[in-house]
């Protein structure tokens, strides 16, 4: 599971989803364990909490209230006969509101000072099953130091999301837009997940440019130093979709499928320093590996302007994000010039258009939105 299931789990408990969430939450059911043992538990802590009444902090009530989470089944029905009813043991709130009571406080101060308590409890909670997301606006940049030391350099339009438990078994974030990593070395690999594409490493530097808005869609890797390993990412629940017909009489929770079918084993390109790769699409493999210009691909950091042989529509796309103002071009003929352009010091978007018009003999213009170029 990576982070956008987990924000749809929660969001499908807040309220109602759209039809094609609804279909993602159901397929999401339907082949992860983890997703289903993970609704589970969010359900049951909220009915626990939600269902309290005003006496709900009299002894024995935080026992009931991680029972009713804690518990891996529902409770068999038995009668008085077979299992006699025992009061539960004391918890450490209820001693808590024992400890208050003996020194001078009433019941009911006893019992607000264990409601903050337990309030403190699961708001802590909500926090840590919560992930962190770093979005970064049009025309800025930024940079994160992850928990582990590493550090992260974004660009214009992108979107970091990682979990504050996410180290425990690997250090795992997702990347929508292009950053650029300096990963400390660990045992635990570093995973970044792109919308099409994987990237594993365990200490290096690379750059990961994955843009699912872009015509291209495609997630280009270039390694500065060190050793990284690429594989391509399916849709999520893509095999699943073609070999799951619906069953709406069926729960969710009752729609599994062997293992071996939702397999896909995907080819992983390995990259070494100063190489690069890139995941066209929702292709099954990335392209072998290549020399490329590292210095080209890490130009956005010194906030220089590098394009080689890029169409028009790629290249307006970037500066959108570099400045935050539209850029049309007026005709697909026009969206699909190909064209270099390198700039070390560019200073205004007005200047990268007019440097590329006079280029490619166009004309540009201003308008209201921002700006648009066509033929003469």
């Amino acid at each position: 599971m990576d982070a956008k299931d987990f924000d749809l789990l929660y969001r499908s408990l807040d309220g109602p989803l759209s039809e094609e969430e609804e279909r993602r939450l159901r397929l999401l059911l339907a082949v992860s364990p983890q997703a289903r043992e993970e609704r589970r538990r969010l359900q049951a802590l909220r009915t626990a909490l939600a269902t309290r009444s005003l006496r709900a902090f009299e002894p024995g009530f935080a026992d009931r209230v991680m029972a009713a989470v804690g518990a891996e089944a529902p409770a068999k029905a038995r009668t008085p006969a077979e299992t006699p009813t025992l009061p539960p043991p004391p918890s450490m709130l209820d001693r808590l509101g024992w400890w208050l009571q003996a020194h001078g406080w009433s019941w009911r101060v006893a019992g607000w000072a264990t409601a903050v308590t337990t309030l403190v409890v699961a708001l802590g909670l909500a926090w840590w099953l919560h992930p962190t997301v770093v979005s970064v606006p049009y025309g800025q940049t930024a940079a994160v130091t992850l928990p582990d030391g590493s550090n992260v350099e974004l660009a214009s339009g992108t979107t970091l999301t990682y979990r504050w438990r996410w180290g425990q078994e690997a250090r795992r974030v997702s990347l929508e837009g292009e950053a650029f990593f300096d990963v400390v070395p660990d045992a635990r690999p570093f995973v970044v997940e792109a919308f099409n594409a994987t990237v594993r490493v365990t200490g290096t530097r690379f750059n990961v440019a994955a843009w699912p808005d872009d015509p291209q869609r495609q997630t280009v890797v270039t390694v500065e130093e060190g050793r990284v390993e690429v594989a391509a990412r399916p849709p999520a629940g893509a095999e699943a979709a073609e070999q799951a017909p619906a069953a709406p009489s069926l729960r969710p929770e009752a729609q599994t499928l062997p293992a071996e079918r939702l397999m896909v084993v995907a080819p992983v390109v390995v990259l070494e320093a100063g190489q690069g790769t890139r995941v066209v699409g929702d292709s099954l493999a990335p392209r072998p590996p290549q020399a490329v210009a590292v210095e080209a691909a890490l130009a956005w950091r010194a906030g220089a302007l590098w394009f080689r042989d890029q169409p028009l529509a790629v290249i307006f796309r970037q500066l959108e994000r570099r400045y935050a103002t539209p850029i049309r071009a007026v005709s697909p003929e026009v969206a699909a010039r190909r064209h270099t352009y390198q700039n070390p010091a560019p200073v205004s978007v007005a200047s990268v258009l007019s440097d590329i018009c006079l280029a490619l003999d166009l004309r540009y213009r201003r308008t209201a939105q921002g700006y648009e170029v066509f033929s003469p």
